[in-house]
């Protein structure tokens, strides 16, 4: 394995957990939300903190 295709699934992995982590959150706080009786989020407040992150 050259050092690029190792820097790539590196990369890879990284941007997967992100992705992972943003979802949680998300979910979690959608949970929360819930408990307070509050609207649940949208999907385009989804998507916008989705671009934020």
């Amino acid at each position: 394995m050259s050092w690029h295709d190792s820097t790539f699934a590196w990369w890879m992995l990284v941007v997967g957990l992100q992705t992972v982590a943003i979802a949680v959150h998300l979910v979690r706080e959608g949970a929360q939300r819930e408990r307070e009786g509050k609207p649940p989020l949208t999907r385009e407040e989804i998507r916008r903190r989705m671009r934020g992150a």
